[in-house]
């Protein structure tokens, strides 16, 4: 099947970003390390809305790969979430710092 138009992004009303990110977190509360990187590591292809996760997933993936003794993965995923805060909004200063210095 060939299909000539598909749409870039899921619509608002269906992508339900905040329920798969919070998927995520209680999976990885629950123990299910591989299920919830997995959720975190899918955060930014459901919908456009899915952006305002993918800082604080790359946090999670990074808290997840320290955990798992992974310290190259942890620092790719760390400097991904401070690379995406460090052009974000002033007011959030004090809040990425404290997510930088861990």
């Amino acid at each position: 099947m060939v299909v000539p138009y598909q749409y870039a992004a899921r619509s608002v009303f269906f992508a339900r970003s905040r329920e798969r990110f919070r998927r995520a977190e209680l999976l990885d509360a629950a123990g299910r390390v591989g299920e919830a990187e997995a959720w975190f590591a899918a955060v930014p292809f459901g919908a456009r809305y899915d952006y305002v996760f993918l800082a604080v997933a790359h946090l999670r993936r990074g808290e997840i790969a320290e955990r798992r003794g992974d310290p190259a993965a942890a620092i790719r995923h760390y400097r991904a979430a401070a690379g995406i805060w460090r052009d974000a909004d002033p007011s959030m200063a004090a809040f990425r710092r404290k997510a930088v210095a861990g």
